[in-house]
């Protein structure tokens, strides 16, 4: 993992994922999509839809952020009060930058670097957060870029909001 952290916790044993040179598509899971209209306010951005096989619906939003000013913010409703995971599906690449995530114009501590050697989509999930009903918003905003990137962009294929409910364990 990019960033060198990890968490994890001492009362549960978690299973290391298998890793496979295969491609994968991440299916959003149960919940509330929140970008599937492909909608974002933009300000000192630029946005261009690209085709990829693996993008949710084939299609994702390349977000070119440009500089450390740059924008763009998703606008969501929340039908009830409650405890919510968000999931992003991110493409990353040569040109990606690193975005700080913003709920509702907090710094919650969330951000992603999105730059990578090769092209690659990435599912990142963040902590849960404690919503009320009503109308919300993602800002993701150009915070830096790794040294060996070209550029500040950041591929957003969707916005997944998931209810721990929704979200069921199983015991061995």
């Amino acid at each position: 993992y990019e960033s060198g952290k990890a968490q994890f916790s001492y009362d549960q044993y978690v299973e290391a994922p298998e890793f496979s040179a295969d491609a994968a598509k991440f299916e959003p899971a149960a919940g509330a999509a929140l970008y599937e209209d492909k909608e974002l306010k933009v300000k000192g951005a630029d946005t261009e839809e690209k085709e990829h096989s693996l993008a949710n619906d084939g299609t994702y939003t390349d977000i070119d952020l440009k500089e450390a000013e740059g924008q763009a913010e998703v606008s969501f409703d929340v039908p009830a009060d409650g405890h919510y995971i968000p999931v992003l599906n991110v493409h990353k690449g040569p040109d990606g930058g690193v975005v700080r995530i913003l709920i509702d114009g907090t710094d919650r501590g969330y951000w992603l670097d999105t730059y990578c050697e090769d092209e690659i989509w990435q599912a990142y999930t963040l902590t849960d957060l404690f919503l009320e009903e009503g109308s919300h918003t993602f800002t993701f905003e150009a915070f830096s870029k790794h040294p060996d990137s070209s550029g500040y962009h950041f591929g957003l294929d969707y916005i997944n909001l998931t209810s721990p409910d929704d979200i069921t364990y199983e015991a061995e």
